[in-house]
């Protein structure tokens, strides 16, 4: 077996994996639709789920979410594992519109959709942009430009506050050399 024959082996099996799981995914669904099925357990659908060990929860949710916000035709182009694991990490549609757009251009490029590990690291990435903290504490890009925006706001403040005080200083001196006396202005005690 060549390399390339390896390959598409591979791939056609991948899909067949895929879209196995996606019916298996439909089918829970249909299920979880069926109340009596399940209602009698006094669980939730997705605790009956890990207690039957039929699939993990997080997994067959974050494909449910993806499906709800985005359709199923999103989750045709990227694969079940990105959807799932998206679907999963992140609860707000526009960011995981965000990383099954980044799990989409991975499909095109490589000819096979995204691994379970690649669109977590989508997941994270999106993640840690938009809510601000990475691990270790440091700040994400999205909270970082806010914060500067903040301190740019602030400094032209300052700076207009210093132009202030800089022409009244001037005024005073002008006063005081013409009088002998300077005339203070009242002016408001700036916060600290």
């Amino acid at each position: 077996m060549t390399k390339d024959e390896f390959l598409v082996e591979a791939k056609a099996l991948r899909d067949a994996v895929t879209t196995a799981e996606d019916r298996f995914f439909l089918f829970l669904l249909e299920g979880e639709q069926q109340r009596d099925i399940w209602a009698g357990t006094g669980q939730t659908f997705l605790q009956f789920l890990k207690q039957t060990n039929l699939c993990e929860p997080s997994r067959y949710d974050g494909w449910k979410r993806i499906r709800e916000n985005h359709g199923q035709e999103v989750i045709d182009r990227v694969g079940v594992d990105a959807a799932a694991v998206i679907g999963a990490q992140l609860k707000d549609s526009k960011d995981q519109k965000e990383a099954l757009d980044r799990a989409e251009k991975s499909s095109v490029a490589n000819g096979v959709h995204p691994s379970a590990q690649t669109a977590t690291g989508y997941a994270n990435d999106v993640k840690t942009r938009n809510t601000g903290m990475r691990s270790g504490g440091a700040k994400g890009y999205s909270a970082l430009t806010d914060e500067n925006d903040r301190l740019k706001a602030r400094v032209a403040e300052l700076e207009a506050e210093n132009a202030a005080l800089k022409s009244e200083l001037k005024k005073l001196k002008s006063d005081l050399k013409k009088t002998g006396t300077a005339k203070k202005k009242t002016t408001e005690k700036r916060p600290n």
